[in-house]
C-alpha cells in the first residue's frame, strides 16, 4: 500500500483508488476518477478499523462478520482446450430441460470449463423455442401456461409450400439464455431436429466456426450428400431436386456455438405459430432434413460429427456426463424455466441465468458471514462533478417495435454522466462510467438480482436484497456493485433502416475532424454503417459519411472522417445520427445509448439509402435517450466571445 494507505488502479483513462486519500488511516471504500479527477465517485462500507490486506491484485477489508473486497476486472483468461466433455450425450430432454441445461452448462464454474469444451447434444418434442429477452407474444399467442398456439395456415408459399406438416392444437414454448437482436427469430424442435451446444467460454478457440463446419462437411458428405453455403457461413445446405434446403445453422454468441443438425425435422413448421397480423420473417424457403435425401441418415451421425470435431481440434473426447452435484442445480434450473413470466417476457428475480459479459471495469464486493437485521445494505458516497441517470430497460414497445435490449443488470443499474455536459473530444459521449445492478450470491451458488438507490442528497447508496433470499440463504453471502470502464451506453436499439440522432450544441468556430459512434455488429456479408449531421433549426443535411462492405463480429467505437464541417458560426443545435443496412442473411446491427433524463433525441424508420433524406420529417422527436454517437472537432485560432445563453438556447450539452 501507498503510504497514506490507499491502492492505485490505473486503467487507460481511469484511475481507481482503494482507500481514502484523505484519511491517515485505510477505509473500506473506492473511489473512480476521470478525465484527470475533474469528475470522480467514492462508494464505501459505512465503518472503520479492521484490517487490510494487498496481495498485488486485490485489496481485502475484514472486520467482524463483514469483508471488503476491491480489484479490476481485466479481459478474463483464456485457455488452450485440451479435451471435449459430452455432459449430455444423444440426451431425451423436455423443452424446459433443454433451456435450463443450456443454461447450467453457461454458468459451470470457471475451473470445470479450464482447457475443456463442453458439449451436449439431445432431442426434445414438439416445441418453440424463443431467446433471451425476446418478447415472445410479439410474435406468438401464448396462453397462461405458456403454450403457443398453432394456426397451420394454409398458405405456406413462402415457407415450404407442398411439405407435410404435423399439425397441433399448441406445443409448450421455451426461453433459451442467449444473446437477442433483430437478427434472432423463435425456432421449431421436435425428435427429428438434434440439438448441439458447444461451450468454450474460457478458452481460446477463434477457429471453433471453420473447424465445426468442416467436421460437418466432412461427415455429411461422406454418406454422399453435397453440402452447401451460401452467405451466412454457418447455414448448410443440400440439394433436393432444383430446391436448396437448410439442414444446419449455428450461432456464436458469448463463448457458445449453439447449432443442430436437421435429421428430420420440418424446420419451418415454427411459421404456422405467428400470429395472423405478424409479418413471416422467412430466412430459407425450405428447412428440412438429411433423411430427405439419404434415409439411412439417423441421430448417430451426430457422435460422428463431434468425433470428427475432436479429431480436427486436436483434443481427446470425455464422456463423462454431467455429475450429480451438477445434476442438482439444472433440477433447480429447470423449475425456473416453467414461470409463464420467463416463457413470455423473459423476466425473472434470480440471476443464475445471467452470463456476465467480459466487461472490464472494476469489482467492489461485501461479504456478510451472518444475516443482516435489515435488507436494506447502506454505502456512504461522495461524488464530484457527476450526475446520475437509472436505467429502467427497454419497455416491450421498444423491444419489438426496435429490437431495443440489455444485459439484465443494466435494469436498475446507472449511468453516471459529467454534469456540466460536456461531450465529444477527449470526453466522448460524456459518460464516465457505469455502476451495474448489483447481484447477491450465497454460498450454494445461488444467485439473485438487488435493487439500489442512489441519493446523492444525503451521500447514500442503498442496495435493497431480497428478504426471502436472506431468509433462505446459505452464509457467507456476497453482494457486488460492479463499476463498469465504459464511455458507451449500456443499451441498444436495430440501427438497419433506423435513423438514430441525439441533439448536440457544437463550438461556434472550429474544424470537424470526426464522427464516431459506439456500434456492434454480427454480419457474414456487406454492411454499411453512415454517420450524418443534420441542422436541428431546418431539418437539413450539413454532411455525412458512409462506411461499407464491414464484415464479421465487431463491437466498438467506429470512426468515420469528417471533411468540409470548419468553422460553422451560424450552425446552432445539430443532431448526430447514425444509419445503417447489410445484406447478410440475418444481420444484426445495433446502436448504443443510454437513458438520460431530458436528454433530446430523434429518430426516423426508412430505408437505407447512401444519401441522407434533406429535410427530413422525423418519426419521434423526444426526451430522455442519448445515443452513443460525438465529433472530435479542433477549436480554431480565433477569438471568439459567446456566453452559453447564447450558444446553447436549448440548455443541452455543450462544448468543453
Amino acid at each position: 500500500m501507498n503510504d497514506n494507505n490507499t491502492i492505485v488502479f490505473e486503467d487507460n483513462q481511469f484511475e481507481t483508488v482503494v482507500g481514502d486519500e484523505k484519511q491517515p488511516d485505510f477505509y473500506p471504500r473506492v473511489k473512480v476518477k476521470r478525465w484527470d479527477n475533474e469528475v470522480n465517485f467514492s462508494v464505501g462500507v459505512i465503518d472503520d478499523g479492521g484490517t487490510a490486506d494487498f496481495d498485488g491484485k486485490t485489496v481485502t477489508w475484514t472486520k467482524d462478520s463483514t469483508t471488503a473486497t476491491f480489484y479490476p476486472i481485466d479481459q478474463q483468461n483464456t485457455y488452450t482446450p485440451l479435451k471435449i466433455r459430452r455432459v449430455v450425450k444423444n440426451g431425451q430432454l423436455s423443452p424446459t430441460e433443454a433451456s435450463s441445461e443450456y443454461e447450467v452448462m453457461r454458468t459451470l464454474p470457471k475451473d470445470t470449463l479450464k482447457e475443456t469444451i463442453t458439449i451436449a447434444d439431445y432431442v426434445c418434442p414438439p416445441c418453440i423455442c424463443v431467446f433471451d429477452l425476446m418478447p415472445t407474444r410479439r410474435y406468438m399467442e401464448v396462453d397462461e401456461n405458456g403454450d403457443a398456439k398453432d394456426f397451420n395456415y394454409a398458405d405456406k408459399s413462402t415457407y415450404g409450400d407442398g411439405r407435410n406438416y404435423p399439425v397441433y392444437d399448441k406445443v409448450p414454448v421455451c426461453r433459451i439464455y442467449s444473446p437477442y437482436s433483430a437478427s434472432a427469430n423463435p425456432y421449431y424442435v421436435d425428435e427429428g431436429l438434434h440439438n448441439i451446444d458447444i461451450q468454450y467460454g474460457h478458452n481460446d478457440v477463434p477457429y471453433i466456426n471453420n473447424v465445426w463446419i468442416n467436421a460437418i462437411k466432412i461427415v455429411v458428405e461422406s454418406k454422399g450428400v453435397k453440402v452447401y453455403q451460401k452467405e451466412h457461413p454457418t447455414k448448410l445446405f443440400f440439394k433436393d431436386g432444383d430446391r436448396l434446403v437448410k439442414f444446419h445453422s449455428a450461432e456464436n454468441a458469448r463463448g457458445v456455438l449453439a447449432c443442430y443438425i436437421n435429421i428430420n425435422c420440418e424446420y419451418n413448421k415454427c411459421y404456422d405459430f405467428y400470429k395472423p397480423d405478424v409479418e413471416k420473417d422467412v430466412r430459407n424457403e425450405y428447412a428440412y432434413g438429411l433423411q430427405a435425401v439419404n434415409p439411412n441418415i439417423d441421430h448417430t451421425i451426430v457422435d460422428e460429427i463431434i468425433e470428427k470435431f475432436a479429431e480436427l481440434m486436436n483434443v481427446q473426447i470425455d464422456n463423462t456426463e454431467y455429475t450429480v452435484a451438477e445434476k442438482t442445480v439444472w433440477d433447480t434450473v429447470k423449475n425456473l424455466h416453467t414461470d409463464v413470466d420467463w416463457i413470455r417476457d423473459g423476466v425473472r428475480t434470480d440471476a443464475n441465468w445471467w452470463y456476465r459479459n467480459n466487461r472490464k471495469g472494476f469489482e467492489f464486493e461485501i461479504t456478510l458471514d451472518e444475516k443482516p437485521t435489515t435488507n436494506i445494505y447502506p454505502l456512504s458516497i461522495k461524488t464530484k462533478g457527476l450526475t446520475f441517470h437509472k436505467q429502467n430497460g427497454p419497455t416491450y414497445e421498444e423491444r419489438c417495435n426496435e429490437f431495443a435490449s440489455c444485459d439484465p443488470d443494466v435494469i436498475g443499474s446507472y449511468a453516471v454522466y459529467h454534469a456540466e455536459g460536456k461531450e465529444n473530444n477527449e470526453y466522448q459521449t460524456g459518460k464516465a462510467f457505469h455502476i451495474y445492478r448489483p447481484i447477491a450470491n450465497d454460498s450454494n451458488g445461488w444467485h439473485i438480482f438487488c435493487d439500489m438507490e442512489i441519493d446523492i442528497d444525503n451521500e447514500i447508496l442503498n442496495i435493497t436484497i431480497p428478504q426471502n433470499f436472506l431468509d433462505t440463504a446459505v452464509y457467507p453471502i456476497t453482494i457486488d456493485p460492479t463499476f463498469g470502464y465504459t464511455s458507451a451506453g449500456a443499451s441498444t436499439s436495430a440501427n438497419i433502416d433506423n435513423i438514430y440522432g441525439s441533439l448536440f450544441t457544437p463550438p461556434p468556430v472550429a474544424t470537424w475532424d470526426s464522427i464516431s459512434a459506439y456500434i456492434d455488429w454480427t454480419t457474414h456479408s456487406s454492411t454499411s454503417i453512415n454517420l450524418g449531421v443534420y441542422k436541428d433549426s431546418d431539418d437539413t443535411l450539413v454532411t455525412s459519411v458512409e462506411a461499407d462492405d464491414a464484415t464479421g463480429t465487431f463491437d466498438d467505437w467506429i470512426t468515420l472522417p469528417l471533411d468540409g464541417v470548419t468553422e460553422r458560426v451560424s450552425l446552432g443545435d445539430v443532431v448526430l445520427c447514425s444509419w445503417a443496412t447489410a445484406t447478410a442473411y440475418s444481420p444484426a446491427v445495433n446502436l448504443h445509448y443510454d437513458v438520460v433524463t431530458n436528454f433530446p433525441y430523434k429518430n426516423k424508420n426508412v430505408s437505407y439509402s447512401a444519401t441522407y433524406p434533406s429535410p427530413i420529417t422525423w418519426g419521434v422527436e423526444s426526451t430522455g435517450r442519448e445515443y452513443s454517437i460525438y465529433v472530435t472537432y479542433t477549436i480554431s485560432d480565433r477569438n471568439v466571445n459567446i456566453t452559453d445563453g447564447e450558444n446553447n438556447p436549448k440548455g443541452v450539452k455543450i462544448w468543453p
